[in-house]
């Protein structure tokens, strides 16, 4: 079963993840992407200049990555639990049953928490190394 999950997992992270960094450098070099034509009409308005960021560059990539993952670890997370929640209903008194779908469920909350602390670790790092560089 675990087998079956971490195979899916992979398939579905490694048709994801090629699809999500050719759209962001492409958004951005586009002359008619929405953001050269939203800095073109503030230039027109104020006279000014437009600073456009990019998420091209590695930290661009390591953030749509790490979100694209969280993303698939927090649907997968919801499954598991809702799935532990219908053995603890399905039960009807077992020990060995109500037992392994507490496990469960507390496993899935493990690994949530988990998947949420690194999501605010990668992004902390990110912005740290973005402020450094400039």
């Amino acid at each position: 079963m675990i087998k079956k999950i971490i195979t899916t997992l992979a398939v579905l992270i490694s048709g994801i993840l090629p699809l999500s960094i050719p759209l962001s450098t492409q958004a951005i070099s586009s002359p008619s992407s929405p953001v050269n034509q939203a800095c073109s009409g503030l230039k027109q308005l104020t006279g000014g200049t437009c600073s456009k960021t990019s998420d091209a560059g590695v930290g661009g990539i390591v953030k749509n990555v790490i979100n694209i993952v969280s993303l698939i670890v927090g649907f997968v997370s919801v499954l598991v639990i809702m799935f532990s929640g219908f053995r603890f209903i399905t039960a009807g008194g077992d020990q060995n049953t109500v037992s392994s779908a507490r496990n469960t469920l507390m496993y899935a909350v493990i690994g949530l928490t988990i998947a949420t602390i690194a999501q605010l670790i990668v992004h902390i790092v990110l912005n740290s190394a973005s402020k450094i560089t400039g």
